[in-house]
């Protein structure tokens, strides 16, 4: 993920997940070291917020399925910057 505005500085970043899960997973903030920041479960219906400050250009959703999960899921984000 990137802001849409690169070359001003980021400070904040908010994730928004939803959508329907049959089983579980884990998504994970993750910064461009590799760090993983903020992690949640998910399952069923699913409305996620992650949210963080956040002084890096970039970063990464990670998700990691369990057994027998399937549906759709939505990803939205928004950078704050300056």
């Amino acid at each position: 993920m990137r802001p849409l505005q690169p070359e001003r500085a980021a400070f904040e970043l908010l994730v928004l997940v939803s959508g329907r899960l049959d089983g579980e997973a884990e998504i994970a903030l993750v910064d461009r070291e590799g760090t993983t920041l903020r992690t949640e479960r998910i399952r069923g219906n699913v409305l996620a917020w992650i949210g963080s400050d956040w002084y890096s250009p970039d970063a990464v959703l990670r998700y990691l399925p369990r057994a027998g999960t399937h549906g759709t899921l939505s990803v939205r984000y928004r950078f704050g910057t300056l």
